[in-house]
């Protein structure tokens, strides 16, 4: 719970430095929309995998811990993706539980940069 408030701080510190805002609710909300898109069925991982990587390049709120979490979590969900492609294997979906793993760990990381924005 401390580490959670300790994060939260130093995103709402690092909202501080230039960031818009309302600019960045929409690309966090870009993000939670790809990911619950996902998990419904309604994405494929290819689209997510690309849309994630662009929408964390456009956020300046985010301090590099956040980015390297996000990053840990995204690779969850990208390298299964580039060895089914490799491999010529069948695409991973939400039922594939490290692709399952890394979605949740980037929903809640995605959560908590909003709260932060937020308050």
């Amino acid at each position: 719970m401390r580490r959670t408030a300790e994060r939260a701080s130093r995103l709402r510190q690092a909202v501080g430095m230039g960031a818009e805002p309302e600019r960045e609710r929409r690309q966090l909300d870009l993000m939670g929309d790809r990911l619950a898109r996902f998990r419904r069925g309604g994405l494929s991982i290819g689209p997510v995998i690309n849309d994630l990587e662009a929408l964390l390049h456009e956020l300046e709120s985010v301090d590099e811990a956040w980015i390297g979490r996000f990053v840990d979590a995204w690779s969850d969900l990208e390298i299964p993706y580039a060895v089914a492609l490799d491999r010529l294997d069948p695409i991973p979906t939400i039922d594939d539980s490290t692709v399952a793993d890394g979605v949740g760990e980037l929903e809640r990381l995605v959560g908590e940069a909003r709260a932060a924005l937020d308050q």
